[in-house]
């Protein structure tokens, strides 16, 4: 486990020390294939890149928005992710917890070495063309 995991986990059960969970969606069904997700490009095609608060708001107009179950079910199941969304950073929005300083961590999952990592996308940092935000389609 990244260092920078296990001090989330830590302040997950912490919430006093200056990360608090803002957003945590749960379904009444669970994912049982990859069919079931949906991958979009949030970026109009003028644009090299955008903020997070307009990557987030975009992905709110879309709905549906994958989080910690369908991470884990992801992560559980690497071998039913296509090939070509190796090349992505894929965001999960339907999990995102705040610092004290405002910043939201959405989770996101890439590929390197031959697998697949869980991780948090810092929102400040912008989102490129490079970045697909995961749905549930179900």
């Amino acid at each position: 486990m990244k260092l920078l995991e296990k001090l989330l986990d830590l302040f997950r059960k912490n919430d006093s020390k200056g990360i608090e969970t803002i957003r945590d969606i749960h379904y009444d069904f669970q994912v049982a294939d990859i069919k079931d997700f949906c991958l979009h490009n949030l970026l109009k095609e003028s644009e090299e890149s955008i903020e997070g608060e307009m990557f987030l708001a975009r992905a709110d107009e879309i709905g549906n928005p994958a989080g910690e179950d369908e991470l884990d079910w992801l992560l559980a199941n690497q071998e039913q992710i296509p090939k070509e969304w190796q090349k992505r950073r894929i965001i999960l929005t339907g999990y995102i917890m705040d610092t004290e300083f405002g910043w939201g961590l959405p989770y996101c999952l890439f590929f390197i070495n031959g697998q697949w990592h869980r991780d948090h996308r810092w929102l400040f940092r912008g989102f490129t063309k490079n970045d697909r935000l995961l749905t549930v389609c179900k």
